[in-house]
């Protein structure tokens, strides 16, 4: 397995991997919640989301945090429930998911900043450092948001690499690729 697809075929063995680790520890070993990150799930997070859940949409619901987990909350509660996950369970999974996406982004994005065996080691590594592995399992909104930071700087490294990153000189044509 070389090249393109040991690229294509990694990132989801790793996540598949991850995911099963994760959920087995997460349902088998983990207490439902602590008073550290989850104190916000409970007071805060949950509750709009179950407000928007029954079609109840505020922007008082939000005081501190925008309502963009809730909605994303909502829908994995929705197909969660199907197979009886609660709320609390319903954000470990999803925090889950968020951790797997995110480890197979941060491979792509150093796969084209530093190569295969950077890419490699810092998805393993990363997967494993003890912070993430906990997030990865906690009822927050924190691991929604590193994955939407590192789809961002993956979109703007893409964009930086396909010359598109510069508004003038697209409208020139400088950077167009033949």
């Amino acid at each position: 397995m070389r090249g393109a697809r040991f690229d294509r075929i990694f990132p989801v063995a790793w996540g598949m991997i991850y995911f099963a680790c994760g959920l087995f520890v997460s349902l088998r070993f983990s207490p439902l919640g602590d008073l550290g990150v989850e104190s916000d799930f409970f007071a805060e997070l949950a509750p709009a989301a179950q407000r928007l859940a029954a079609g109840e949409f505020s922007v008082a619901n939000y005081p501190f945090k925008g309502p963009v987990y809730s909605f994303v909350l909502v829908v994995v509660h929705g197909l969660g429930s199907l197979f009886g996950l609660g709320w609390y369970r319903s954000a470990v999974v999803l925090n889950l998911i968020c951790a797997v996406i995110s480890l197979a982004v941060l491979y792509r994005l150093v796969l084209r900043l530093a190569g295969r065996p950077a890419a490699l080691c810092t998805a393993l590594l990363t997967g494993v450092v003890y912070e993430f592995f906990i997030q990865a399992h906690k009822a927050s909104s924190d691991m929604l948001y590193v994955l939407l930071v590192l789809l961002c700087v993956d979109q703007l490294v893409g964009r930086r690499e396909s010359g598109r990153h510069n508004p003038k000189a697209e409208k020139s044509g400088e950077n167009q690729r033949e």
